[in-house]
């Protein structure tokens, strides 16, 4: 009940820290949205591999693999960002195409 009331209370009252600036999937935190932030995202799903930055360093941004913004890091979010990426598909929510906070509360931190 403290989640639901802080949440709503933070929405409602415009009151929401979203963390961080990043882009909405960019996986790897290499200020780039490409094929590269899917496979990442595949691997750290089915392999167990880490979603760090280029460099191997563990990720500052554990929303930023979530491009379809639904709170979750699941296999439909490598899917969305390929379609969009290969097939003319709806590109990710804000914050995208340029780093900024997250305006959608959720419980992925950044």
């Amino acid at each position: 009940m403290f989640l639901y009331t802080f949440f709503f209370s933070a929405l409602v009252l415009g009151q929401w820290d979203s963390g961080n600036p990043f882009i909405r999937g960019d996986a790897n935190m290499d200020g780039k949205v490409n094929v590269v932030d899917a496979i990442a995202t595949i691997r750290f799903l089915y392999q167990g591999e880490n979603l760090g930055d280029i460099q191997g360093r563990e990720p500052t941004c554990n929303d930023a693999p979530d491009a379809n913004d639904d709170g979750r890091v699941n296999f439909a979010d490598p899917v969305f960002l390929l379609q969009f990426l290969f097939l003319r598909g709806n590109p990710p929510p804000l914050p995208f195409p340029e780093k900024e906070k997250d305006p959608t509360a959720d419980q992925l931190g950044c």
